[in-house]
């Protein structure tokens, strides 16, 4: 049986929502980026519960507006913590990129090719990277995350943007 666009974003937003409210644990220690997670998480959870209906252009921009001041906030910091490959920020950014991602697919206004583009290989190069380490050493859960566990999301989200733009 073959899944329907809006039934692949549906399964896509509901594993969203749970892969961020794992995460959003795993976080607890530094406060900036556990909210910006649940925020994410609850914005994917509000669209998920409208899919089907029609938003208007501005309201599908108003519920993204606000993780754009995420990258101006913590820019500098971010920048050396990715150069050193910090497995924290690596999985916080690919499930942010993978929830931008699959915004993108669920509010179409939202969806830029240019920037999504570089959020998908964003996701594709942070898995590659998460895979040469040993994973996240988890703070919230006091265990180690491996790579693959972290990935399901964001590659999931990599594939259902594929398709429906492909469709």
């Amino acid at each position: 049986m073959t899944e329907t666009p809006g039934h692949a974003i549906a399964i896509l937003l509901t594993e969203g929502v749970d892969a961020l409210n794992k995460l959003s644990q795993c976080f607890q220690h530094d406060l900036n980026l556990a909210a910006v997670i649940r925020q994410l998480r609850d914005v994917m959870r509000l669209v998920h519960g409208q899919l089907g209906a029609q938003t208007p252009t501005t309201a599908q921009y108003r519920l993204i507006y606000p993780f754009i001041s995420w990258y101006n906030k913590n820019a500098a910091s971010s920048y050396i913590s990715i150069s050193e490959k910090d497995p924290t920020v690596l999985v916080f950014l690919l499930h942010m990129y993978a929830a931008f991602v699959t915004l993108a697919v669920a509010l179409p206004a939202t969806n830029l090719p240019l920037f999504t583009t570089f959020r998908l290989r964003a996701i594709v190069e942070i898995n590659r990277a998460l895979e040469q380490s040993q994973g996240l050493q988890c703070l919230g859960c006091n265990v180690l995350h491996r790579y693959y566990e972290l990935a399901d999301f964001p590659l999931h989200a990599v594939q259902v943007y594929q398709s429906h733009t492909t469709a």
